[in-house]
């Protein structure tokens, strides 16, 4: 039975229909995805957000599309997109490479 309710609530959320939170009994919120963020107005175009987590699962993720191309038309360069630093990792050297494993194409702009 669990592995069925399991199974349809890994679905559930693969189809991001709807925002996610998840919490503890004491109402900790232990994760969100994406669909939720945007729902509470993290959804700029022009925003990158980077999150940081009282968990240990990853030391940095973040979206990556791999568009390789230099200048504005990059599809790195839009928003808007999210990166997380797990409690483990907190440390301004970690937020940055988080944030520039998502964005280094932005870096890479022909001047």
């Amino acid at each position: 039975m669990i592995n069925r309710l399991d199974a349809g609530l890994r679905r559930l959320v693969a189809t991001n229909l709807i925002g996610m939170l998840f919490v503890d009994v004491s109402g900790k919120i232990l994760d969100v995805d994406e669909s939720f963020l945007q729902t509470l107005g993290y959804n700029r175009n022009d925003r990158k957000y980077l999150m940081f987590a009282d968990k240990s699962v990853y030391c940095g993720i973040a979206t990556y599309i791999a568009d390789t191309r230099a200048g504005l038309g990059n599809r790195n360069n839009g928003g808007p997109s999210y990166g997380r630093v797990d409690s483990g990792c907190w440390s301004s050297v970690m937020a940055a490479r988080s944030a520039l494993k998502r964005w280094r194409q932005c870096l890479s702009v022909s001047a």
